[in-house]
């Protein structure tokens, strides 16, 4: 081999040496990169959805829920070593508030600097006089505490966007102009949802229904229908003798014709009633639960198809 086929030689492996130590370089600074990404954690499903919406295409931004992997309200949620490591990373906490988030005191403490955001702020609360019924415990207790299932009531869920946005646009103000149109894009759905409710109302008004779900209490109150009673159980277990009676007794009394339950829910207590008193069932969905990577509209879809299971009912009721 000639010298300068040689030299020729040497300076392409050269450049190819360089070409891949560049690439190695670039490589490695993908966790500086992924380190400049901001987390913004929520609490539970339907925060983590809302969040979704609103940050979406936005760059830069993580969004990871701290609950995901449990089923349902987290009334009696207890926070996992993960989910503390979750919340150190975390640049801001969006929480639903109401005494959802019972679980957070300890959190709260541990992390003081953690910026915490309650999107249900300035909303007002209805009260909580549901009968609740706990594994672990042997009797019952009528909770007074207020009722933070305030997303199925649109009216209501239209001021946590607005709550959640304002948060979102002081904690990353670059983005504000994103936010904001998504939101508003968001909302514009959430209000054609809350005009189908409000063509409900007078078909409603006044229609007894029993609820085995808190969530459902914003709904039925949203079209004014009279909530005689209030039942929310915990899995596995089962309604007092005694309540169940009094239950009975009143859905009887108001010429109760017809009970909401969760989806795919078991339960003994509504068989019963249906059974003494010839009310009808009929499934909802609380929208506590769903895929993290699951539509962006599993809220609207959610809510429609629970608009059109109330619609079903009222004409069952005659209505």
């Amino acid at each position: 081999m000639g010298l300068k086929k040689k030299l020729f030689y040497l300076l392409a492996v050269f450049l190819l040496v360089e070409v891949f130590c560049a690439g190695v370089i670039g490589l490695a600074s993908t966790p500086e990169e992924e380190e400049s990404e901001r987390v913004i954690v929520t609490s539970f499903y339907p925060v983590y959805l809302l969040a979704r919406n609103l940050t979406d295409g936005i760059s830069g931004i993580t969004v990871r829920n701290l609950t995901e992997n449990h089923s349902g309200c987290i009334h009696d949620y207890q926070l996992t070593t993960e989910d503390m490591r979750l919340l150190e990373q975390a640049d801001l906490f969006l929480i639903n508030g109401g005494g959802m988030e019972s679980f957070l005191e300890a959190a709260a403490k541990r992390l003081p600097d953690l910026e915490i955001v309650t999107v249900s702020g300035g909303i007002e609360l209805l009260e909580n006089d549901s009968l609740h019924v706990h594994a672990e415990e042997s009797d019952h207790d009528h909770s007074e505490e207020a009722n933070a299932h305030v997303w199925t009531d649109p009216s209501r869920y239209l001021m946590q966007i607005e709550n959640m946005t304002d948060a979102l646009c002081e904690y990353d103000p670059a983005n504000a102009e994103g936010y904001r149109a998504n939101a508003e894009e968001y909302a514009d759905s959430v209000r054609r949802l809350e005009e189908e409710l409000d063509a409900l109302r007078e078909r409603a008004q006044g229609v007894p229904v029993v609820l085995f779900h808190d969530a459902f209490v914003y709904l039925a109150d949203a079209i004014g229908m009279e909530i005689v009673s209030t039942v929310d159980l915990d899995a596995d277990t089962s309604l007092a003798p005694g309540d169940l009676s009094d239950m009975i007794e009143e859905t009887a009394a108001h010429g109760g014709q017809m009970y909401w339950q969760e989806a795919g829910a078991e339960n003994p207590a509504g068989e019963m009633l249906a059974e003494e008193t010839g009310a009808k069932g009929y499934e909802l969905n609380p929208l506590t639960t769903g895929s993290a990577q699951g539509p962006l509209s599993a809220y609207l879809d959610g809510m429609r198809q629970n608009i059109e299971v109330i619609k079903e009912a009222l004409a069952d009721a005659g209505k």
